[in-house]
């Protein structure tokens, strides 16, 4: 006690007291549990029959022993007095405020930690809040699904008081209690363990009344030998409150498959005996204490109850209420407990809470409300724990196909007793890589089968995605268009589950290097769009935006077509044609899907769609630009006759104007009906669980395991940083102001503007043709030799963005860069861009992914953005990553002219001109060789005029006698290399790589 009371001081000193709901009763608990007499103490029942009964002890030493425990127990009295009275005249007066720890002196790091001790993973309080949201509003539908079922209206709460009210549910005494709980365990879970689980440890299990008021029951673990049983204590101090809808899944959570069936598996496991008989701690010392691993023994508990439905246990459809009374609770528990210790929630605020999404009454909620307050993160961990267990299941579903076992998955997971989740999900990995390789032992040729199979999802990636095969310039599929039913995204997910059985079956450990690499891409691949199926009512079904749609560029569809076209071309291009319409309608369909699911674009995303729909919409079909083959290519073809050329010609503009009347009609639809449900906020968020479906589209994009706020935080870190860079740029220029008043001031300046598009686009090839493509070399070897074109932009948008080349080089690639805003185009962007999009950013970056030996499918993506995450992956970061990285390159190059043209680069000759003082310097001063320094100073700035460099250094401190021995090292110098022996007579002579970079930083020196 003196312990404790010393405790209580030392968090009065720090400021880190309980809030009052967490300690007031404490007192009159002392109060209660101090007798009159210390016989009556719990403490001396020992000392009355069982020590009587020992006759090994004389009675002397018994009535000595008796006086003692007296004395001791009546000083344990006084010492709980002592702490009474420091609690009431000390403690009490210094209780925080704040309902959360967040009102601590670092409480929400503190609260950060204790949460990730109870769930063993390394969630953030707003990832466990957000978790909490999505289960309650998810459990919330299923109860009014069965609610509605059992014609049980309004609340939660108000259908449970009505099935609390009616005596079918309702048992007349304890013992009535004990017996139905005794049935339920022993005579209908017991019999159907089977079906879900093996190696049954045969430990028993009894059913006792809960010696205290508390939960509605709890579960005490017995012993490896049988000789002290598990026990379910029933909390019986208020049967007339106990339902029976409640039972089974109460049953379930405590024994079996429950806690008893989880304990007994650890108790026989062969694990080291800390581990098998846990450690016996108190909640409060979290996280400084040994793990209890809460999240994976609730979290199993709280599964278990979801496997009553697979077991078929839940009797009927007031069963399986109960049960989601159940779930939800834990839910909810999810968003109070997080919003109290990390959103400053008021009680008040968890109680209304909980009372709008449970059935539970105020004194309940209130008494489970403020044991979140005294044990922030606890109650976290029975969701938190269930949900990981249940995504490890299907993780292992997916993976291992027909060969997943649910017995042996249960095994694997109780196997090693309670444990982290993170070290669980190790254990699960390797079980299912254990797994495929066992069952996979007969293929003799992994790798054979590898490349087999990554050439047949290969052609059926091409089949159904028959654009992307044109693109390819494979012709095959040329009559098919895509299939954008609603029914499609079902057929797809199942065919590429398929894929991935197949994949599973392959030993990855049985492949060399190269097809380690090879069958993880392949199998991402598969993943990718297996996860993102559960999102396919959200982006996906908005195929238009003034990005991406049919309005863009329909002579996209020209340009596909083959170089020769034959009779059989023609047709098959006329069949197509054919079919758009109906792709229309199934446009319109995922539109009426996104209206009805609330998952519309924002009218930023459509407001230009309209005019584009406009701007290609003709009155005659000869005018559409699909009709531009039956021109003059058709013409051209000898090999079909003046008749049939006139014949296909009215075909085509049948099928054109068809097509052309299903444009009207869309555009129509939009304007007057799609565009009346736009989602109001900017972001995805607004919708059910779109910060969840936005994580799912920013991981499909990254391949990386990022959170939102994380990357926005990378992103302050880089503006912060670039912006700094940009500013010295400014200094050098003369230029004040921000960088947007730097920007807004010098891109209207005549200097940096062209007189015509053509111009522009003239500028483009030159940055492109002449200045970057001749000094590749120095940076790439094995230059694909593939075609780029630049072209203006069809729509406006980006300043400019590309278009994959052809692996074969029969279609260029195209860099088309944004003409519809001459006046606001300033040259000083174009390098940057140029470098992006053509060379060596996306051109380069695509031409040699079309000339590597890799799969098919991993030559070109195959989905437009718009249905991300419901998509197979085009791998973004690593694709424009690269792009970006590409304009960094342009420094190495020599590519940049001027300061202005770097400004997004963001170099700073000035720095370059001190580093390589200094190293002059420094070598001077050591008295070391000067060539290599003296040489390195030459070349950076040799060609710079001698006067404004030592201005500079003299404006940067660098002045007195060493301004003067500078001047004279630079007056009238003229400098030859010798390399070898040999006297060079160039201008320039370059020893290494850096050299060359600062010789043009010093020619670009503004």
């Amino acid at each position: 006690m003196q312990q404790i009371q010393a405790r209580f001081k030392k968090a009065v000193l720090q400021g880190n007291t309980y809030n009052n709901v967490s300690i007031f009763k404490v007192p009159s608990m002392i109060d209660h549990g101090i007798t009159s007499r210390p016989e009556d103490f719990s403490f001396y029942s020992p000392f009355n029959d069982t020590l009587q009964n020992i006759t090994t002890i004389p009675n002397n030493i018994k009535n000595d022993l008796r006086n003692r425990a007296k004395i001791a127990i009546n000083s344990y009295f006084q010492s709980l007095r002592d702490v009474k009275t420091y609690l009431t005249t000390e403690y009490f007066n210094n209780l925080r405020d704040s309902y959360g720890v967040s009102g601590w002196d670092r409480g929400s790091d503190y609260y950060t930690s204790v949460l990730q001790w109870h769930l063993s993973l390394p969630l953030t309080p707003d990832e466990v809040h957000q978790k909490g949201l999505d289960e309650v509003e998810r459990i919330s539908k299923e109860m009014k699904k069965i609610m509605a079922k059992l014609s049980l209206h309004g609340s939660v709460k108000e259908a449970f008081d009505t099935i609390k009210n009616d005596s079918r549910f309702h048992l007349k005494t304890g013992a009535d209690i004990l017996a139905k709980f005794n049935h339920i365990i022993h005579e209908e879970i017991e019999p159907k363990l089977p079906l879900m689980f093996k190696n049954l440890p045969d430990l028993p299990v009894d059913v006792r009344p809960m010696p205290n008021d508390g939960t509605g029951g709890q579960y005490i673990p017995g012993t490896a030998d049988g000789s002290r049983p598990g026990v379910f204590q029933v909390n019986l101090m208020h049967p007339d409150e106990m339902v029976t809808i409640d039972f089974m899944s109460l049953a379930i959570h405590e024994t079996n498959p429950g806690h008893h069936l989880q304990f007994s598996t650890g108790l026989v496991a062969k694990i080291a005996d800390f581990r098998r008989n846990g450690i016996l701690e108190k909640y409060f010392q979290a996280p400084a204490l040994f793990p209890f691993y809460t999240a994976f023994v609730e979290g199993w508990a709280l599964y278990a109850e979801s496997l009553g439905e697979e077991m078929g246990l839940y009797k009927d459809d007031y069963d399986l209420l109960g049960r989601y009374g159940s779930e939800i609770f834990r839910a909810c528990r999810l968003v109070v407990d997080t919003g109290l210790h990390s959103k400053n929630w008021t009680r008040q605020q968890a109680i209304d809470y909980m009372a709008t999404y449970t059935a539970y009454g105020e004194s309940r909620i209130t008494t489970e409300i403020d044991r979140y307050i005294t044990w922030p993160g606890q109650a976290c961990a029975y969701k938190i724990g269930e949900l990981k267990i249940r995504e490890l299941r299907n993780k292992a579903k997916v993976e291992l196909g027909d060969l997943f076992d649910i017995k042996d998955f249960h095994a694997v997971v109780l196997e090693n007793g309670a444990l982290p989740l993170t070290t669980l999900e190790t254990i699960v990995d390797d079980w299912i890589e254990r797994s495929k390789i066992a069952n996979a032992r007969t293929s003799e040729h992994p790798a054979e089968d590898l490349a087999k199979l990554q050439t047949d999802f290969s052609n059926w990636l091409m089949s159904e995605n028959p654009g992307t095969a044109r693109y390819l310039n494979m012709h095959g599929y040329d009559e098919d268009v895509r299939d954008f039913s609603l029914k499609a995204f079902d057929d797809l997910k199942n065919d590429v589950d398929n894929f991935l059985m197949k994949l599973n079956n392959i030993p990855r450990g049985a492949l060399n290097e190269k097809n380690k690499v090879d069958f993880d891409i392949f199998k991402d691949t598969l993943i990718t769009y297996h996860d993102g199926y559960k999102w396919r009512w959200y982006a996906a079904d908005n195929p238009v935006n003034f990005l991406e749609g049919p309005q863009i560029d329909p002579s996209a569809d020209v340009e596909q077509l083959p170089n020769d076209m034959n009779l059989t071309d023609f047709e098959s291009f006329i069949t197509r044609i054919g079919k758009y319409p109906n792709q229309m309608n199934q446009f319109k369909t995922r539109m009426d899907k996104a209206i009805s699911e609330g998952h519309t674009n924002h009218n930023a995303s459509m407001f230009r769609v309209i005019k584009r729909f406009e701007d290609i919409i003709t009155s005659e079909a000869e005018a559409f630009p699909l009709y531009l083959p039956f021109n003059e290519t058709l013409d051209n073809t000898t090999s079909i006759t003046d008749n049939k050329k006139a014949e296909l010609r009215r075909r085509a503009k049948e099928v054109i104007q068809k097509y052309l009347t299903s444009l009207t009609e869309m555009k129509d639809y939009i304007q007057n009906t799609y565009m009346k449900h736009l989602r109001q906020a900017f972001g995805v968020n607004v919708w059910t669980h779109g910060n969840e479906f936005y994580e799912a589209c920013l991981k499909w994009h990254l391949s990386l395991p990022l959170k939102p706020e994380e990357v926005h935080q990378k992103g302050i870190d880089e503006v912060h940083r670039i912006s700094s860079e940009i500013q010295k740029i400014f200094k050098r220029l003369n230029l004040t102001g921000t960088t947007k008043e730097v920007f807004d001031l010098i891109k209207h300046d005549p200097k940096f503007l062209l007189n015509s598009t053509d111009a522009i686009l003239e500028e483009y090839k030159d940055i492109i043709f002449k200045r970057i493509q001749p000094n590749l070399p120095k940076l790439f070897k094995n230059l694909p030799n593939l075609p780029l074109e630049v072209r203006p932009s069809l729509t406006d948008g980006p300043g400019g963005m590309y278009q994959q080349v052809s692996p074969d080089g029969s279609r260029p690639g195209i860099f088309y860069a944004n003409l519809f805003h001459p006046d606001e185009s300033p040259t000083f962007n174009f390098v940057d861009l140029a470098l992006h999009e053509a060379l060596p950013g996306h051109h380069l970056q695509l031409s040699y992914q079309g000339v590597a030996k890799i799969p098919l499918f991993r030559t070109t993506s195959v989905d437009w953005t718009y249905m991300v995450p419901t998509a197979f992956p085009s791998y973004t970061a690593y694709v424009e990553g690269w792009a970006l990285y590409a304009e960094s390159l342009g420094e190495e190059m020599g590519v940049f002219k001027n300061d202005y043209e770097r400004f997004r680069s963001g170099y700073s000759c000035t720095t370059q001109l001190l580093v390589t003082t200094e190293d002059l310097l420094k070598s001077f001063d050591s008295g070391i060789q000067l060539d290599m320094a003296i040489l390195d100073f030459s070349k950076a700035f040799d060609t710079v005029p001698h006067d404004k460099l030592l201005a500079k250094l003299n404006s940067f401190g660098i002045d007195g006698n060493l301004n003067k021995w500078l001047a004279a090292f630079l007056q009238k110098r003229s400098m030859r290399v010798v390399v070898e022996e040999i006297n060079n007579t160039k201008d320039h002579q370059t020893l290494q790589e850096d050299l060359k970079a600062l010789e043009v930083w010093a020619l670009n020196w503004e």
